[in-house]
């Protein structure tokens, strides 16, 4: 009997070991998920840079200012309604992350409005932005009307919008094009001045950053995209963590 309760304690031991290996590994796993789930995926701002005061013209024709937007999380981008390209990676993006956050983040939706801010005010006003807004309500990803309602888009004259663009360093150079093919690269400025007072304004595209940002309830930038190959699921990941 006397050795069959040694045997019996060193069997008690070693299972105590075991699981207390076990627990001790569970925590762990748990505590370095806690810490890669709160870690934004996008390029971190860390200069508590805020959203810039304007007042600009959304796509139903409304003057929305920056105070309108108080306590929403924002979703930052930069279009234009003639964009052939770029604009054309940037809007399923959106869309995508706009339905995702409905159908599974309900009241999350709520707190978040997608804001694009034209690139092109001469061609943006309101009745082209409506249009490209609705035209994009037959994106796959776009269903809903609550998704349609929470994206703005706004626009201006060139010198408001200017002042947003170098804030956010947005290049905005006007390509000007003849039979195809790009003849100058000049800013939205000197495109204005040249052709404004002219019988024929060129064609032109505009050349222009793609960034996704981030903004969060206290107004401040907190998050930058600039790889547009980046997953849908990694821009929900931070604006839930801006939820909460």
């Amino acid at each position: 009997w006397f050795w069959y309760l040694i045997y019996l304690h060193k069997i008690h031991r070693s299972f105590s070991h075991i699981i207390t290996l076990v627990v001790f590994l569970f925590l762990s796993t748990i505590f370095l998920s806690n810490c890669t789930s709160n870690e934004f995926k996008g390029t971190t701002i860390t200069n508590n840079q805020e959203i810039p005061s304007f007042k600009l013209t959304d796509q139903y024709n409304n003057s929305v200012i920056t105070d309108d937007l108080d306590n929403q999380i924002i979703v930052l981008t930069f279009l234009y309604s003639e964009c052939k390209e770029e604009c054309k990676i940037i809007v399923p993006i959106i869309s995508k992350i706009q339905t995702e956050i409905i159908n599974q983040y309900p009241d999350v939706a709520k707190e978040i409005t997608f804001l694009s801010i034209s690139v092109d005010p001469r061609n943006d006003i309101p009745e082209n932005t409506y249009k490209y807004m609705q035209l994009n309500n037959k994106n796959p990803y776009w269903q809903t009307k609550e998704a349609q309602a929470n994206w703005i888009f706004l626009s201006g004259d060139l010198r408001k919008l200017e002042y947003i663009w170098s804030y956010y360093g947005i290049a905005t150079d006007a390509a000007i094009m003849d039979q195809g093919g790009v003849i100058e690269v000049i800013s939205q400025k000197t495109m204005q001045e040249l052709y404004d007072n002219k019988d024929n304004f060129p064609s032109y595209k505009i050349n222009h950053s793609l960034p996704i940002y981030l903004i969060d309830k206290s107004s401040i930038t907190r998050v930058v995209y600039n790889d547009l190959k980046i997953d849908t699921e990694d821009i929900i990941h931070d604006i839930l963590l801006l939820a909460k």
